[in-house]
């Protein structure tokens, strides 16, 4: 989702402007005009999904969410009104996050609904979580509404940090092999390279790489430190520019095995909050609408607004769903067979368990290959770059015999 400032006529004719969340321009328009107001200027200012930030820069966590709406859900569950609940939570938080409970407490006690507080205080909620919790408060279901999305936001986290946990051997062996080659470098490379003093050009190529890597850290050490810091930083950097994130999620995509973990995980995604949203209350088209902010890619979003539109025509959903790249003709029909038994709620949720666990099976299958790869590529390198050196020390013992 994206957030744009636009310049705009209400339907009195008087001129007004703000800014709304959407994922093109042109929803944005549609929004606006359903809301009474024609826009005739619209600028795309920034992303406003979890990248929202918090007073000083600070961004909540995918965890926090999840503990924010299991918490809410229990006391809200238990009789507790809601300002008291986040009074309580208050008290259990600190820092940039106290500060955030805080603002929202005073402004459900101001009146207004906690949507809306979430939303205007940008704490970092995802569009289709602030649907769920308006729905949720608008049919006098809170405490369900927020514990469904507090299961989706620990499934989302158990994804997340078993790709973590998946990467970090293999991460270690990278770090390992480029510590070895540096350790190599600037240990045995100077004390083999006075061997070929008398004669310069016998040096193999591989130990004058070597050697100038070794020249360059001694002479500039600092300049391992920057490499080192540009290292841990670019990810972080790449992950918060939304068209890098984009591009590179396009590359990884064209990989077979990717796009499949990629598109079996949008599709869990996508019809566990649809479950959710019907669960709530909400209406079909609502729902989808919603459910677009939760793609996690740009085609699949624009694919449910679509979808959208040829439901509001009277398209049936199983068929318009047909037109989304993710859903798969299996998933297809299940959906078409639970509108005729009008069991449309708890089909979408088997299929996302189904689809959920079909991902992680299928992430760790691909992690599980990719570690013995690492593995030996890590062995190849290390292993060329000691051949290397041996082959240095036995042409210096040529050179010596002749």
């Amino acid at each position: 989702m994206s957030e744009f400032a636009y310049w705009a006529l209400d339907v009195a004719g008087a001129s007004t402007r703000g800014s709304v969340s959407a994922l093109t321009a042109a929803d944005a328009a549609l929004l606006l005009r359903q809301r009474g107001i024609f826009a005739y200027r619209l600028e795309e200012t920034r992303l406003s999904s979890a990248s929202a930030s918090l007073p000083g820069g600070q961004s909540l966590s995918l965890h926090w969410r999840r503990d924010f709406a299991e918490k809410l859900a229990a006391l809200t569950a238990a009789g507790i009104a809601i300002d008291r609940a986040l009074q309580l939570i208050m008290l259990q938080t600190k820092g940039k996050a106290h500060q955030t409970v805080e603002a929202l407490l005073n402004a459900v006690r101001a009146g207004s609904s906690l949507a809306a507080a979430l939303q205007q205080e940008r704490a970092g909620f995802e569009q289709y979580e602030l649907a769920l919790i308006k729905a949720g408060e608008q049919s006098g279901e809170l405490s369900t509404v927020l514990e469904d999305l507090s299961q989706i936001l620990a499934r989302r986290a158990k994804i997340a940090a078993d790709i973590v946990s998946a990467l970090i051997y293999p991460l270690f062996l990278l770090g390992f092999a480029a510590v070895s080659v540096i350790v190599i470098s600037l240990v045995l490379a100077p004390r083999i390279a006075p061997l070929f003093e008398h004669n310069t050009d016998a040096i193999p190529t591989s130990l004058q790489m070597m050697l100038l890597l070794s020249d360059g850290i001694t002479k500039h050490p600092l300049l391992l430190v920057f490499v080192c810091l540009l290292a841990l930083a670019l990810p972080v950097g790449l992950g918060r520019a939304f068209s890098w994130k984009r591009d590179l999620s396009r590359a990884a995509c064209s990989f077979p095995l990717i796009a499949r973990i990629t598109q079996t995980s949008e599709l869990g995604r996508v019809c566990n909050v649809l479950a959710a949203l019907l669960k709530s209350g909400v209406s079909l088209q609502v729902a989808i609408g919603s459910s677009a902010s939760a793609a996690s890619t740009s085609a699949t979003a624009q694919a449910l607004l679509v979808v959208r539109e040829a439901v509001q025509d009277g398209t049936r959903l199983s068929v318009a769903l047909g037109q989304v790249p993710v859903f798969d003709p299996a998933s297809l029909q299940l959906i078409a067979v639970a509108e005729e038994t009008n069991r449309l709620e708890p089909v979408l949720r088997n299929i996302a368990s189904a689809k959920e666990s079909e991902a992680l099976r299928l992430l760790t299958r691909s992690m599980s290959l990719l570690t013995p790869v690492l593995t030996v590529l890590t062995g190849i390198l290390v292993g060329g770059v000691v051949m290397s050196v041996m082959q240095a020390i036995l042409s210096a013992n040529d050179l010596a015999i002749q």
